[in-house]
């Protein structure tokens, strides 16, 4: 079986190689360290099985790599495997058409069970990743619940410190209509200044993903 794992800390990332070594003997194992790695085997046209995938890059989020993965017919199954808390992240992340989610924080055994269950052609998301998905879903202020989605297009680009010029620019927008949804969005979150929308985007993770 070819195995890829995508993890930036080293040494995880050795830990993590010689347990998938231990857990599925004979497999060729590929390490990747950044979205550039990624980019270059995406490239090669290199094919795998399974991977194993942090999100949290040197030079960006996987969950850019896992949207075009996916759409290929040669795609691996994909389990995340992230310490990722922002609402955004996780919630991209869970309709992201992965096989499986564990965090950082479970146990090796629940790892095992979420490989084994996608291999065998199933899905599994650890107890501590639907916990999450609950208290995400469960919040009044879910930004789902509030924002439309041209709303959260534009406060992810407001979150990543773009102008309302670069804003209108990217969306296609006038800059008359960037401005009011950006005062609709600050008045949904009840916030008062673009400072304090920029921080409630960069809290919830809205600049740490790409693309919408």
């Amino acid at each position: 079986m070819r195995i890829l794992l995508v993890e930036d800390q080293t040494l995880l990332r050795q830990h993590l190689l010689q347990y998938l070594s231990d857990c599925f003997p004979g497999s060729t194992i590929t390490e990747a360290k950044s979205l550039a790695d990624l980019k270059q085997l995406s490239a090669q046209n290199t094919s795998f099985e399974l991977a194993v995938v942090d999100l949290d890059l040197p030079d960006g989020n996987a969950l850019e790599w896992i949207g075009q993965e996916t759409l290929k017919p040669n795609a691996p199954k994909i389990v995340i495997l992230s310490a990722e808390h922002h609402e955004y992240v996780i919630y991209k992340a869970l309709h992201a058409n992965v096989s499986g989610f564990v965090h950082k924080n479970d146990e090796h055994a629940i790892l095992l069970t979420a490989l084994r269950a996608v291999l065998d052609g199933g899905y599994y998301f650890s107890p501590s990743v639907n916990v999450l998905r609950q208290k995400i879903q469960r919040a009044p202020d879910f930004f789902l619940k509030i924002l439309s989605t041209r709303e959260q297009h534009i406060l992810r680009l407001v979150a990543q410190n773009y102008s309302d010029t670069e804003i209108a620019a990217e969306l296609s927008l006038k800059m008359a209509s960037v401005g009011s949804h950006r005062k609709n969005i600050m008045s949904k979150l009840d916030l008062h200044t673009r400072d304090q929308l920029v921080a409630y985007g960069k809290e919830k993770g809205f600049d740490r993903v790409s693309s919408s």
